[in-house]
């Protein structure tokens, strides 16, 4: 359930922080790097699989990044209330 809704989250929120008319760019520029980090994790993935014989590091890899990621979004700037 909760894959599924990361689209329908992104396009909401690109929309609270730009506004309506520049929705749909803002949208595209969060796709962008969407669709970067899905061509380059399952080859960094797998290099680091390789590397360490184990997923265990590809996993740990994942997880911080993610972590990251969410620390980082705390300072995404407030929408303004309408």
């Amino acid at each position: 359930m909760t894959a599924w809704s990361i689209p329908t989250i992104m396009a909401v929120t690109a929309g609270d922080l730009v506004g309506p008319r520049l929705a749909p760019a803002g949208l595209g520029f969060v796709t962008l790097f969407f669709g970067i980090g899905q061509s380059i994790g399952p080859a960094l993935g797998g290099y680091l699989a390789d590397v360490s014989k184990s997923f265990t590091l590809s996993f740990l890899v994942a997880g911080a990044l993610s972590l990251v990621g969410m620390i980082l979004s705390f300072y995404l700037e407030k929408p303004a209330k309408i």
